[in-house]
């Protein structure tokens, strides 16, 4: 993903993840300059989004914003350190491309780190379900 992004589609019914093999629901479809496109996963867009920002996600979701006369969409980030952030999309694909440049940076592995730690359970919201019938 040396070439820049242009164009990143959320696909909400989701698709089987090239890089797994796995059926993931949503997935993230990015086209790269040259029309080259390419198809991430959470895992992935975690790992680049928190590598650009320089700490670990701790979720991040995309919301409509409707106006009176317009519609569009923008990513809310919140990272482990409970700080977040809005992006729109241009940011968002500025900053998956940022994260892949530096993915390889030792002085990054802490991220690698947390990102695995989290093992999708939420360091900030811990509420246990319980299985248990009352």
């Amino acid at each position: 993903m040396s070439k820049l992004i242009v164009a990143l589609e959320q696909i909400d019914e989701g698709a089987v993840n090239p890089g797994t093999g796995m059926y993931e629901q949503p997935i993230w479809k990015i086209t790269l300059k040259g029309q080259e496109e390419r198809l991430l996963g959470k895992h992935k867009m975690e790992e680049y989004i928190s590598k650009s920002f320089g700490k670990a996600i701790h979720r991040f979701k995309r919301w409509k914003v409707l106006t009176k006369t317009s519609e569009t969409h923008v990513y809310v980030i919140i990272f482990s350190d409970r700080t977040h952030e809005m992006l729109t999309p241009n940011q968002l694909m500025d900053s998956l491309y940022q994260g892949h440049s530096v993915r390889n940076d030792n002085r990054l592995d802490y991220i690698d780190a947390d990102l695995a730690a989290k093992g999708g359970k939420s360091p900030i919201f811990i509420p246990e379900e319980n299985d248990k019938e009352v």
